[in-house]
């Protein structure tokens, strides 16, 4: 092997071994605490007003358009400060950047008639700025007045910012997927402070048709309920030249000398 292969081989291995893994963390909460929560609205049809009730309790997450049966929000709360702690003991305090945010859901069907027929098409993920909604204990069945309703749903939308569309092809029950928001200044910090992290998903505004259901944190199988899964990684240090970089110069400028030497 050549001085020159000898050289890049060298460097290579030195750039690998300054890497650090990456650490991914999945929050997946219960029914339990209020820290955590999650909750579906509606406005109910045009012959049933269902703005005031409150559904907390219920099995299901409902996203659609406005439809037969209504229009459907869905928000989620994450209680985030184990994933600070975590990575602060994983990568020192202040050490780390966030790689990806990702949120998990898995499709249900429901025969309950409050719902829309579920039909595959886009929803909008948001960061809202409140995180002090009251998740409630109504359901389906028996409605509640105390917690998260859609006439609150606007005044909790002031400020929200956008964390992507995506598409949900496949309605049926138990299809999990994860969507890769595209994370705003506003859920980075949360993140990064350890601040409770607040979503919403909508239906998307070109997308007068779709209507979806996804397993809420009161799911009995852990892995169905939403999760927010977030990867994170050392943070790069400030520009100067890596170690790596250094001695891979120096390795270079030995090789030149070499060669200049030999033609000398």
């Amino acid at each position: 092997m050549s001085n020159h292969r000898h050289t890049l081989l060298w460097a290579s291995l030195l750039m690998l071994g300054t890497a650090q893994a990456a650490t991914t963390v999945t929050l997946r909460p219960d029914s339990t605490g209020t820290s955590n929560g999650d909750a579906f609205v509606t406005t109910g049809s045009a012959s049933t007003d269902l703005s005031g009730n409150n559904y907390g309790a219920a099995g299901a997450l409902a996203v659609s358009a406005a439809l037969s049966s209504g229009t459907f929000a869905s928000l989620l709360r994450f209680e985030v400060s184990s994933v600070k702690s975590t990575f602060d003991s994983t990568y020192g305090v202040g050490g780390w950047s966030i790689d990806s945010v990702g949120l998990q859901l898995t499709t249900t069907t429901t025969m309950n008639p409050i719902f829309n027929a579920s039909q595959a098409g886009t929803f909008d993920v948001k960061w809202i700025p409140s995180d002090s909604w009251v998740e409630g204990s109504g359901n389906p069945m028996t409605p509640g007045t105390t917690g998260v309703k859609w006439t609150d749903f606007a005044g909790l939308s002031s400020g929200a910012e956008a964390q992507g569309a995506f598409t949900v092809a496949n309605v049926g029950d138990g299809v999990t997927a994860t969507y890769t928001l595209t994370p705003s200044s506003s859920l980075l910090y949360d993140i990064l402070s350890g601040s409770p992290v607040s979503l919403t998903m909508t239906a998307d505004a070109l997308d007068n048709a779709v209507a979806v259901l996804f397993n809420s944190r009161n799911f009995g199988t852990s892995a169905r309920r939403p999760g927010l899964i977030i990867t994170a990684s050392a943070a790069v240090a400030a520009p100067e030249p890596s170690r790596a970089l250094l001695l891979m110069t120096g390795l270079v400028c030995t090789l030149r000398r070499r060669r200049i030497r030999s033609i000398l």
